[in-house]
């Protein structure tokens, strides 16, 4: 009788085991324990799904079979948390997606683990303060976001907290004052912006506080070229361009 029982219990325990790789319910729905790979075989998923969605950890791995992501899913939402991972094994983003969006704040780490950068998004879309920050922790740079769109105050600033540009943006163009600052607070430069083009007279100073030129623009076009430095032009671009944001990790989509 003792034999026949735990006969009894081991083949309910297999079966309990044996449940069947990558199923539907009756509508058709995925179920239980799934696994997809890529055309060489090597994993690319394994996650647990109930009435079609994904519940708890689904784990994603890129090509070489490392981890890619890890996906933790609230039952019965299209809502999870997820955390991205680079070649090297390390965090380097984390956040929540919603139907597949990005949501809500999202955090990107550095190789030293230290945070970088600091989004908000609204259903997939940037919408509200962007941070950026140097190595130190110290913030490097704010602009703001309205549905995908730079809105609002542009502000960089030294490693010492200390002020180096102050701009503004108005339907994701420059327009406005513009003022760039040494690292000890004395003007560098000031200009303003119509529309993303240099307009009026644009000032160039020493460090000492001494007027060095007065470029003129009209709308973007430069009316006393003569007096224009490229080295003033090289600085500009290369503040706008440097604006820059930490490439985007992987999608990990369904």
């Amino acid at each position: 009788m003792i034999f026949r029982i735990r006969t009894a219990i081991l083949i309910a325990a297999l079966s309990t085991a044996a449940v069947a790789q990558n199923a539907y319910d009756s509508n058709g729905k995925r179920t239980g324990p799934w696994t997809g790979y890529y055309a060489d075989t090597t994993l690319r998923y394994e996650a647990e799904f109930r009435n079609g969605k994904p519940v708890g950890i689904m784990k994603r791995y890129d090509e070489d079979g490392l981890l890619e992501a890890t996906m933790n899913f609230r039952h019965g939402t299209d809502r999870c948390y997820v955390e991205m991972y680079s070649k090297q094994g390390r965090l380097s983003a984390k956040g929540v997606y919603e139907a597949q969006m990005k949501d809500s704040t999202w955090l990107y780490l550095g190789p030293d683990g230290n945070m970088r950068m600091k989004e908000t998004y609204d259903k997939g879309k940037l919408s509200g303060l962007t941070e950026n920050y140097y190595p130190s922790g110290k913030v490097s740079q704010q602009v703001h976001f309205v549905q995908d769109t730079r809105e609002g105050p542009w502000l960089r600033f030294f490693e010492s907290g200390d002020t180096m540009l102050i701009a503004n943006y108005t339907g994701g163009m420059l327009h406005g004052a513009y003022t760039a600052l040494y690292p000890e607070g004395e003007l560098q430069i000031s200009g303003q912006y119509y529309h993303d083009l240099k307009d009026g007279d644009w000032k160039y100073y020493s460090e000492e506080g001494d007027l060095l030129s007065v470029v003129k623009y009209n709308k973007g076009k430069v009316l006393n070229p003569e007096v224009l430095e490229k080295k003033y032009e090289d600085f500009l671009q290369q503040l706008e361009e440097s604006e820059g944001k930490i490439p985007d990790p992987a999608d990990p989509g369904q």
